[in-house]
């Protein structure tokens, strides 16, 4: 009897131990493949940093570990005090199903991992769930990447190799095990159960001296480098936790006004909504919006690219109105969409184009409609994406084309019909609208797997500058059908991107580039061209935009003309984190609570938010405050103009 006992005791710790083992194993062979990938990206881990990483990252680990192991090692110490076969077997079931379900969810989200922080240089958040509403669209992205490719067969592979042990030795223990009689000493029982319960619980608290957080797994000044030893699980988790509580609600109100210069407001609307006056115009100009996919400034002349990738874009900016110093609210296309058609910034965990109930806006189209004019959005892909086919009709736009209004033979990848399909379609259907109308055409081609018209005949090596230079050919042959049009002479071109990408030179491990974007505005009844670099942001468009056409409104919104407010910095979000800069400073909030303060004019800057810390007060002021604002109104629901 004694010797079954022991054998079962044995076998089943064995079985809860080994598995916790396997887990570190998988984190450990997911964070080395990650640093290898970064290094191979031109992000340098000498060795020194590569163990510095492990170290750091094996806390994180074994708490996730431990969380993930309690309730096995609960059921586990059930059974020393459960006498009753039948229930124990029961119970035994039950910690293996309970393992063969979690354990393939902590691997896929291990190795999901691996791709979100090569092209976001974040751990996984919950915004990468984003993407869950168009599974056949997140398939179609996977199938079209090699490395995404390789991830999921070994991601399959794995899972079903581990399901399968799961079963079998647990199948095992169970026939081999037919007494599950453990030790009857009351003082064994008691003296196991403590220890175990200790264990657990320093691990689940991460360290002795005070709780895990985020800042134990940083050691440099690079935010990038740092962040490779934080367990994506544990991110994950956290950003849910993590909210914009950023500071005094009315503080940051009073501030908000200060920084936009707004005096008189109409508190029936909210806090900061305000009237704006102009003359008014006799004519209506026509509106053109064209947000374009992934267009960072880098792949520009003005940003300093020298490989001719966008020739038109250039051309454009040459006869116009160019921005230099323009910024996107956040890293996603919703977040690009949002802010410029409707001025607010992006804010944590808020999706506003995908909350239940929708709430109303005003914005661009909200408020051209109120003026006469016809509102029209076209896409590319399917409407459901970001569910713009509800939230668009919602917030003042007449009509929305996408997907199903286009020819089947023209779809050619997980995002619908390529660029110059569209703006063709969208030319021939404003051809037909009676004047003024305001357009947005949202761009596609430019984003991973970059499928482009096979006609379209690519120079580059590389497809993904092949995909920029064709984004590029397609708003050139926009432009020629547009000149053909009888209303391209009343038409205000304004062409700007949703977001950039990380793509050249980055400070400390952080690229600007993926928000620094070009903004053109195009007007051919007005010739106008000079280079401006005042700051904006995307939520400054609205407002810009009043002012291009005379038009009286109520801005009750984060934005503002650059010319009546001069930013004195601007400020965005990237998921996990909050940032702000100006000429020369680069300021990184972490919304678990780490800081960063960067040199702009140095590229490996050290982190020097204990060296100016009045300065680092004054970015966090200044984004705080508008972000705070921002939520308040949200949550309030004082984000519309009756």
């Amino acid at each position: 009897m004694r010797k079954t006992i022991a054998k079962f005791s044995t076998l089943y710790f064995n079985y809860i131990l080994i598995i916790g083992i396997l887990t570190l194993v998988i984190f450990t062979i997911a964070r080395v493949s990650l640093i290898l990938l970064i290094n191979s990206q031109g992000i340098e881990v000498d060795s020194h940093t590569f163990r510095q990483i492990l170290s750091n990252g094996l806390p994180f680990d074994i708490f996730i570990i431990s969380f993930y192991s309690a309730p096995s090692l609960l059921i586990f110490l059930s059974l020393l005090w459960v006498t009753n076969e039948k229930t124990q077997k029961i119970l035994f079931k039950i910690n293996v199903w309970y393992y063969v379900i979690s354990l393939p969810i902590i691997l896929v989200l291990t190795v999901a991992d691996i791709p979100y922080f090569l092209f976001f240089k974040n751990k996984l958040t919950e915004s990468a769930f984003q993407w869950m509403d168009n599974p056949l669209i997140v398939l179609e992205m996977l199938l079209g990447n090699i490395l995404h490719i390789v991830l999921l067969l070994i991601a399959i592979v794995v899972c079903v190799v581990i399901v399968w042990l799961l079963l079998r030795k647990g199948n095992q223990i169970l026939c081999n095990c037919r007494d599950f009689t453990l030790y009857k000493s009351k003082t064994f029982r008691i003296l196991v159960t403590f220890v175990l319960l200790t264990l657990t619980f320093i691990g689940m608290r991460g360290r002795m001296d005070h709780p895990l957080k985020e800042g134990d797994a940083f050691f440099s000044d690079n935010a990038t480098l740092n962040q490779l030893a934080l367990n994506p699980i544990f991110t994950l988790v956290k950003s849910y936790e993590a909210k914009a509580n950023l500071m005094d609600e009315k503080e940051a109100i009073i501030l908000t006004k200060s920084f936009l210069n707004i005096s008189s407001v109409i508190d029936s609307i909210s806090p900061i909504a305000h009237y704006v006056e102009y003359n008014k115009s006799e004519n209506k100009p026509n509106v053109i919006l064209v947000i374009m996919e992934s267009m960072s400034a880098a792949y520009m002349h003005f940003g300093g690219n020298t490989l001719g990738l966008t020739p038109n874009l250039d051309s454009l900016s040459r006869i116009g109105i160019m921005h230099t110093n323009m910024y996107s609210a956040g890293i996603h296309t919703n977040n690009g969409v949002f802010s410029t058609l409707y001025g607010f910034p992006a804010i944590k965990r808020t999706r506003p184009m995908g909350t239940v109930p929708l709430r109303r806006y005003s914005g661009i189209p909200f408020t051209l409609k109120q003026n006469g004019y016809a509102t029209l959005f076209f896409t590319t892909h399917d409407k459901s994406f970001d569910n713009l086919g509800s939230f668009l009709p919602f917030n003042s736009f007449d009509k929305v084309f996408s997907q199903a209004d286009y020819d089947n033979s023209a779809l050619i990848g997980p995002f619908g019909v390529p660029d110059d399909y569209l703006f063709r379609f969208a030319t021939k259907e404003l051809s037909s609208e009676k004047a003024p109308f305001f357009a947005t055409i949202l761009t596609s081609s430019n984003h991973d797997p970059y499928i482009i018209p096979e006609a379209f005949m690519g120079k580059y090596k590389d497809k993904s500058l092949d995909a920029v230079h064709y984004a590029d050919w397609a708003i050139g042959q926009f432009m020629e059908e547009c000149r053909k049009a009888p209303w391209f002479e009343n038409t205000i071109f304004l062409f700007i991107a949703d977001h950039g990408l990380n793509i050249g030179q980055s400070i400390s491990g952080f690229s600007l580039n993926y928000q620094h974007i070009p903004f053109i505005v195009y007007q051919p009844f007005r010739t106008i061209h000079k280079e401006v670099g005042t700051f904006m942001q995307q939520i400054d468009v609205f407002p810009y935009l009043m002012s291009l056409l005379q038009i009286s409104y109520i801005n009750n919104t984060l934005g503002a003309v650059p010319e009546q407010v001069q930013r004195e910095m601007i400020y965005f979000s990237s998921d996990d984190k909050l940032t702000a800069l100006n000429d020369e400073w680069l300021y990184i909030y972490y919304y678990s609570g780490s800081e960063y303060l960067y040199k702009k004019s140095e590229p490996e800057s050290k982190n020097y938010i204990q060296d100016y810390p009045e300065i680092a007060a004054k970015f966090k002021q200044y984004a705080f405050s508008q972000t705070q604002t921002a939520d308040w109104l949200f949550r309030h629901n004082k984000t519309k103009v009756e």
